[in-house]
């Protein structure tokens, strides 16, 4: 078993939404592990990165510079940023915008960045366990998400405003959330193929309720009891963001280095009771 283990000591490895939440543990545990990292953030952070690089996913020029800032020969991505839906602390957001964050604009990078990865490479994005119906979205999804420019799938989104299988639905909170989150999870499931013949591996994190900065506003903006927070399993208690950071780690690391395609659920097996009834066959204590 030489070499299998996680080993990030001298890897460039590239983090965005690095200064708070999941991305800032990302950091700390990459850090610990004497990683290079280059932290992306819309935010500025005096986290001890090698190089802090400004970005806003929502504006392809911003993107553009923030990649063109960054070094070659990348070993890791981990895309961490991202928004909880229509407000984030003091702002505002329209379903458009959450889908440029969330989707448009993480593509736009990850595409930007490939070119200057190492072949053997990895990549996580965090997608969320509000996307788990994408399997059941993939066919009717897939040319959405393969469309190459960002003003056509800007375009290609127009006619579905208001459209509830799409990304707005005024019956269904934080729709373009899951919109966003769906389309994430099929362009992995669909890069992975295109990107092994450079062994670079991709795959897609979804985390259940975790305790970051955005935590609040998910529960608000999904009309959900503030008292009672996001549902958890008969565990009792939802993540912290240590524990999601945990699970990128093993990822992208060597442990997991014929993982590829795959979409891991971090939430201790809430996600299989909406997709499998198994509360229903198997109830807690049983």
């Amino acid at each position: 078993m030489a070499g299998y283990q996680i080993d990030y000591k001298g890897k460039k490895c590239i983090v965005t939404g690095g200064a708070s939440g999941m991305g800032a543990s990302v950091v700390d545990l990459l850090l610990q592990h004497e990683a290079e990292v280059y932290l992306l953030d819309i935010r500025k952070t005096d986290a001890p990165a090698k190089q802090f690089v400004s970005i806003n996913l929502a504006d392809p020029e911003s993107i553009d510079t923030a990649a063109g800032k960054l070094p070659d020969g990348i070993d890791h991505i981990f895309h961490v940023a991202g928004l909880p839906g229509q407000r984030y602390g003091d702002k505002t957001f329209a379903d458009l915008d959450v889908i440029k964050v969330n989707f448009t604009g993480a593509k736009y990078l990850l595409e930007k960045l490939y070119p200057k990865m190492n072949d053997g490479g990895s990549v996580v994005v965090v997608a969320s366990i509000a996307g788990w119906n994408w399997q059941n979205r993939f066919g009717q999804y897939k040319d959405f998400v393969l469309l190459k420019g960002w003003e056509d799938q800007l375009a290609c989104l127009a006619p579905h405003a208001g459209d509830s299988e799409w990304y707005t639905a005024p019956v269904q909170k934080n729709r373009a959330y899951e919109f966003s989150k769906e389309c994430l999870i099929i362009y992995t499931v669909i890069k992975a193929w295109e990107l092994s013949a450079r062994r670079i591996r991709i795959n897609a994190a979804l985390p259940g309720g975790t305790l970051t900065p955005m935590h609040d506003d998910f529960v608000k903006i999904s009309g959900l009891d503030p008292a009672r927070g996001l549902p958890t399993a008969p565990n009792g208690y939802e993540s912290t963001p240590e524990m999601q950071a945990g699970a990128m780690l093993l990822l992208n690391s060597n442990l997991a280095e014929y993982i590829s395609g795959q979409v891991l659920s971090v939430d201790f097996g809430l996600s299989n009771a909406f997709m499998y009834g198994v509360s229903e066959i198997a109830p807690a204590g049983h």
